[in-house]
């Protein structure tokens, strides 16, 4: 798909029959990205780590979110753990990323 600044961007075409039998199709942009799971020992680094794959790979968003680790023994403790959320424009971006990365930083999949 294309934005409104003729951008290549991800997203879904949804198409829908309405009770009449009529058809009519919606797009909705979406950004394609996976988490980073960080050590603990290492969340000193977040900020050096966030500028370099923000360096590396042009146009990538990288934000640093609290989610629960659901393999944590006290998950249900509501202990946060931090993760980086490295979004990108379009899913080959994403995927030649990943490769690249893909052997130093443990992923987490949503």
């Amino acid at each position: 798909m294309m934005d409104e600044n003729s951008k290549e961007k991800a997203g879904l075409e949804l198409y829908f029959i309405d009770q009449a039998g009529g058809n009519f199709k919606c797009s909705i942009l979406h950004d394609p990205y996976f988490y980073i799971d960080i050590s603990p020992t290492q969340h000193h680094r977040l900020n050096e780590i966030s500028n370099f794959l923000v360096r590396k790979y042009e146009g990538c968003r990288v934000n640093v979110v609290g989610k629960e680790d659901l393999d944590l023994p006290n998950h249900l403790a509501g202990v946060m753990h931090k993760f980086l959320c490295i979004s990108f424009d379009t899913v080959g971006t994403l995927v030649e990323a990943k490769n690249e990365i893909k052997y130093v930083f443990v992923f987490v999949y949503v």
